[in-house]
């Protein structure tokens, strides 16, 4: 647990100074993740020998992400199509398909996050209630599911979740949904949300999502029988095992916005 927090301690400082500091920080931050989780991604499932198809799946995710950054996201969107096309037209086995579905995955969720943090002044208050969201989710649903115990969520997937905990993070999501809207009302209003208890909803949406969001990349790794992603965060395994939940989550809300702004 010490070296969680230290790892913690470490990287929270740069990871969120970069997100405030906006363009070109953060699409770097987030280039820079992409490639590590495409990375990753090839990892569990070809291990230490990746062929290089694999490679060419991190390239397509950071030449995403570099479109993103100059706003061509149907630019972008196309070339992790056609990355997710080629990887297993190439590879032709089952392990092919599915890094080619996780990189194309891991890649979308990238750009979604990018596309929130670039909504003009309030795209920093979106992510940062994400981010919080999701953070709260996590910490709640840990101690609730310590404090409380009880059925497990999924067992199979990921043994040490339970419904408590799951009950546990939406309370606290919820929270922080109500207050920013208190605090911040420009993220309800990029979402057309009308209000405190609305956001409080959206807030428990926003951590079933994160909690299917996690419970996805676990399924991935226990398909491989791989118990982290890689070894790159001290203390927490690789990128994907501390980003799986905010993936989700940015995926989602970036989708929601969307369409309540009619982009």
């Amino acid at each position: 647990m010490s070296l969680r927090i230290l790892s913690a301690g470490v990287l929270a400082p740069p990871v969120l100074l970069a997100i405030y500091a906006g363009s070109p920080f953060t699409d770097l931050l987030v280039l820079i993740a992409g490639v590590a989780m495409t990375w990753e991604a090839g990892n569990v499932v070809f291990g230490a020998s990746k062929p290089w198809q694999a490679v060419v799946a991190m390239a397509g995710t950071g030449a995403a992400v570099i479109c993103a950054g100059f706003y061509s996201y149907g630019l972008a969107l196309a070339v992790l199509a056609v990355t997710a096309a080629g990887v297993p037209a190439a590879i032709r086995t089952r392990s092919g398909l599915i890094l080619a579905g996780a990189a194309f995955y891991l890649g979308t969720g990238c750009l979604a996050f990018l596309w929130l943090r670039q909504l003009g002044e309030g795209g920093l208050l979106m992510v940062a209630w994400l981010i919080a969201s999701v953070w709260a989710t996590d910490i709640a649903a840990y101690f609730a599911g310590r404090a409380i115990g009880g059925p497990r969520l999924a067992p199979r997937i990921s043994p040490k979740k339970t419904w408590a905990g799951l009950l546990g993070g939406a309370a606290g999501a919820a929270a922080v949904g109500v207050g920013f809207a208190l605090g911040a009302p420009e993220v309800r209003m990029l979402m057309s949300l009308p209000g405190p208890l609305t956001m409080a909803a959206v807030g428990v949406a926003l951590a079933v999502v994160a909690q299917l969001g996690d419970l996805l990349a676990s399924a991935f790794k226990r398909y491989f029988d791989v118990k982290d992603a890689s070894h790159l965060i001290p203390g927490h395994g690789g990128v994907i095992d501390r980003a799986d939940g905010l993936l989700a989550a940015s995926l989602a809300v970036a989708f929601a916005t969307m369409l309540t702004k009619g982009a």
